[in-house]
C-alpha cells in the first residue's frame, strides 16, 4: 500500500517521463527519416505533414530478366494486394534499404509469374481479372531489377519529377534448385 506521499512521487515521475519519451520518439524518427530513405510518413510519422514524400506517392519499378535474356516490365501495382508479395513491397517502398529490396526481389523470383497480353509480368495469383488464355507462364527470372522513386519538386521548372532513391539487382538461382 502506498501512502499519499508515495503516489505523489510516482505522479511527478510520470509527468517527467512521458514528455521525455515522446520527445525521444519524435527525435529518433526525424533523425532516421533525414539520414536514411525512410519516408517521414512512417516510423511514428512526426514529419508526415511537412513533405509530399509519403509512401503511397513512391513508385517502385520492377523489371524481370528471363532465361533468354529478355527484360520484361513487372506490374508493381499488383503487388499491393498480393498475399506473399504485399508485405515486402510495402516495406521496400516505405524504407528501401538494401535488405528490404533484396527481400522483395527474392519474393518476386520465388513467386509463380505469368506474362499477360501486354507483355507485362504479373503474379499468377492475380489472374482473376485477366483472361488465362492471354497469358503464358514464366520461368523464374534470372534477375530482378528494382528501383524506388520519390517525387521531388524541381523549383527551377516548377514541376514534380521522380527521383531514384534506391535501386538493387537481385539474381536468382541459376541452377533453378530452390
Amino acid at each position: 500500500m502506498t501512502t499519499g506521499r508515495g503516489a505523489t512521487r510516482r505522479d511527478r515521475w510520470l509527468i517527467a517521463v512521458v514528455p521525455v519519451l515522446l520527445a525521444s520518439v519524435a527525435l529518433t524518427q526525424m533523425v532516421v527519416a533525414s539520414t536514411t530513405e525512410l519516408t517521414p510518413w512512417r516510423g511514428a510519422g512526426f514529419g508526415m505533414f511537412s513533405t509530399m514524400d509519403g509512401h503511397d506517392l513512391r513508385g517502385v519499378r520492377i523489371e524481370v530478366v528471363t532465361e533468354d535474356g529478355d527484360t520484361l516490365p513487372f506490374n508493381a501495382r499488383r503487388l499491393r494486394g498480393a498475399p506473399r508479395l504485399g508485405g515486402p513491397f510495402v516495406q521496400a517502398r516505405a524504407w528501401p534499404t538494401p535488405t528490404r529490396l533484396e527481400r522483395l526481389g527474392e519474393a518476386v523470383i520465388d513467386e509463380p509469374l505469368v506474362v499477360d497480353e501486354d507483355d507485362v509480368v504479373i503474379p499468377a495469383e492475380q489472374l482473376v481479372d485477366v483472361d488465362p488464355q492471354l497469358t503464358e507462364p514464366l520461368a523464374p527470372p534470372v534477375e530482378v531489377h528494382l528501383q524506388v522513386h520519390r517525387l521531388r519538386l524541381d523549383r527551377d521548372s516548377e514541376t514534380v519529377v521522380p527521383e531514384v532513391i534506391a535501386e538493387r539487382t537481385v539474381r536468382g538461382d541459376p541452377t533453378g534448385s530452390g
